[in-house]
């Protein structure tokens, strides 16, 4: 009778599969900063036998997940609940989180994709201690943060020269600032200072072509 015929209970199973986990190397190597790591793939490759071998079944499923964009990358956290079932039909429940970034749209993934890494680690306590990836290649959050600040800085700097040749315009036709401020007012309902970029130049057109 073999291990997967006698229907152990899942912890029992969960043992054995740590039992007999082969050893996973650090084959793949991350592009962007440089250091050795074990990769999903090999991961898998290893960890897929043993959890057949002994009967194990893995359902995922994603309890939450939150995103936030800086520069050009998109950043993901992701609460997974993962069930293991045994090969007599009992469970156990655990949650883990992971967190991935990219500047396309494989942030998610790649979360899932640490969040699982996390659980075969520590659950079946396969060893490691190198960095978990998220993909084969990371962003950098801090350049990324002053890209997106120099974007916005860029973007603010179109607007005040923006608002400049909107006064420039109405002082050509003899107007003073104030006066440009108040026709804005008039036109458009708001202060020129909560205007944006579009609504300047459109008012500036506008003004201009007066008669």
């Amino acid at each position: 009778m073999t291990e997967i015929e006698q229907a152990v209970p899942v912890h029992v199973a969960v043992s054995r599969v740590m039992r007999d986990m082969p050893a996973v190397g650090k084959n793949s190597t991350n592009s962007h900063s440089n250091y050795k790591y074990r990769s999903i793939d090999d991961l898998l490759a290893a960890f897929n036998r043993t959890l057949v071998q002994h009967g194990v079944v893995i359902l995922p499923q994603a309890v939450s997940r939150t995103a936030e964009r800086a520069g050009k990358s998109n950043y993901v956290t992701v609460e997974m609940e993962y069930t293991i079932i045994g090969p007599a039909g009992d469970t156990l429940t655990t949650r883990y989180f992971g967190e991935g970034g990219d500047v396309g749209d494989k942030a998610t993934a790649k979360a899932q994709t640490a969040a699982f890494k996390y659980l075969m680690i520590t659950m079946f306590c396969i060893p490691v201690d190198d960095i978990v990836d998220g993909d084969k290649s990371t962003p950098d959050r801090a350049r990324d943060e002053r890209e997106h600040e120099d974007e916005l800085e860029k973007k603010r700097q179109v607007w005040r020269e923006a608002r400049q040749r909107l006064i420039a315009t109405g002082q050509s036709r003899n107007m003073t600032p104030e006066q440009v401020v108040s026709w804005y007012q008039e036109r458009c309902g708001e202060h020129p200072s909560k205007a944006s970029i579009n609504d300047l130049v459109a008012a500036e057109r506008e003004l201009g072509s007066a008669a």
